[in-house]
């Protein structure tokens, strides 16, 4: 792709009034990035894609694309870098994610070097245990080569990144600002060890401040670079279980720490292992994850099936589907997709993984 696009891109990326959702609309609407920027604000406004303040924002800062182009220039070299959706850098992981971003910017190693991921997530303000047990987990994951995602957070997400970093293996931090901008300060230590040793990436411009808007949106970037979730530490409504509401909408796995009944910060892990998310209860579980290229996915024979059994399972995958989806894609009454769900579990061909969201568990 040549670096005119990609500097047009950027300049897309620029203007945040304009998300994703817009975006993508925007793209189908002119069927190319060169022929949207060339649109006049009239031809725009034409459009009915672009609200009010989207078009202010538009006018106000398309004057700026000189400028733009010179931070574009400057920010490359000084290793702050931009990958749009066209770009080889882009991370393969994101693409395929609802709500993708259409571009990112990073610092240090490309997210697509990492060939096993996992997330750590959990607590800011967790105990000294779940710390502790966090911390382990980097190590073990990065001795088996899989790199640790999180957001930099204080408590479990920093803990999880520190163990992988000490144990000589890698991380990737994903901000919620620009990716020059250390959030919280306090974990400065951990921003320049990442810089060195792993990546830092957002979606955000560079100089963005870390907003409390863009934390939500941060959270899908962090599960949709990873292939499993790892929950640690949660309370029952924290930003640890958006998260893992993005990983179940991305097909994601999910790993929860369980803990004790009276403790709050166990209430969240708890409560989505109740609802089928697997029990990490022992260190061996992860390598035996990692290890399998199928991900736990089997196959099987002599296993029958009747007609409408085989109609839902030819429209089951190996990531999690919510059963909305599948009721369109078979076009059974609920009633009735829900007792071939049930009889296909008691088979052992699907696993309901999440309350309303299945995957398949056997190749037939």
């Amino acid at each position: 792709m040549s670096e005119h696009r990609e500097k047009l891109w950027y300049i897309l990326n620029y203007i945040a009034e304009i998300g994703p959702v817009t975006t993508q609309k925007l793209i189908e609407y002119t069927g190319d990035i060169e022929e949207l920027m060339e649109l006049s604000t009239d031809e725009l406004r034409e459009s009915n894609i672009l609200n009010d303040k989207m078009l202010r924002a538009w006018n106000d800062k398309r004057p700026m694309d000189d400028a733009l182009i010179r931070q574009y220039e400057e920010n490359e070299a000084m290793g702050m870098h931009f990958a749009s959706i066209e770009s080889e850098n882009y991370p393969e992981r994101l693409k395929n994610i609802p709500g993708h971003p259409y571009g990112i910017h990073y610092i240090g190693r490309n997210a697509n070097d990492y060939a096993r991921t996992a997330s750590i997530i959990g607590s800011r303000g967790c105990t000294g245990y779940g710390r502790e047990l966090a911390t382990e987990i980097g190590k073990r994951l990065s001795r088996i080569g899989v790199c640790v995602i999180s957001g930099m957070a204080l408590g479990i997400d920093a803990a999880g990144q520190w163990g992988a970093l000490n144990a000589g293996g890698a991380s990737v931090g994903v901000l919620g600002g620009g990716v020059d901008v250390c959030y919280p300060r306090e974990n400065m230590p951990l921003y320049e060890r990442l810089m060195s040793d792993g990546s830092i990436i957002s979606e955000q411009p560079c100089g963005c401040p870390a907003l409390p808007t863009n934390f939500r949106l941060r959270n899908r970037i962090i599960s949709g670079l990873s292939d499993c979730v790892i929950v640690v530490e949660a309370r029952k409504k924290s930003g640890t279980q958006i998260t893992v509401s993005y990983a179940l909408d991305q097909g994601r796995d999910i790993f929860c720490v369980p803990g004790r009944l009276t403790d709050p910060l166990s209430a969240g892990c708890n409560e989505m292992i109740s609802q089928g998310a697997r029990i990490l209860h022992d260190f061996s579980e992860l390598a035996q994850y990692f290890e399998s290229d199928d991900l736990n996915v089997n196959v099987a024979r002599n296993i029958e099936l009747s007609p409408a059994e085989m109609l839902v399972y030819e429209k089951l995958t190996d990531d999690l589907q919510h059963i909305e989806d599948l009721l369109m894609a078979t076009g059974l009454p609920v009633a009735d997709l829900m007792s071939v769900l049930l009889n296909l579990e008691i088979k052992g061909v699907v696993h309901q993984q999440i309350k309303n969201y299945f995957r398949r568990c056997v190749r037939l």
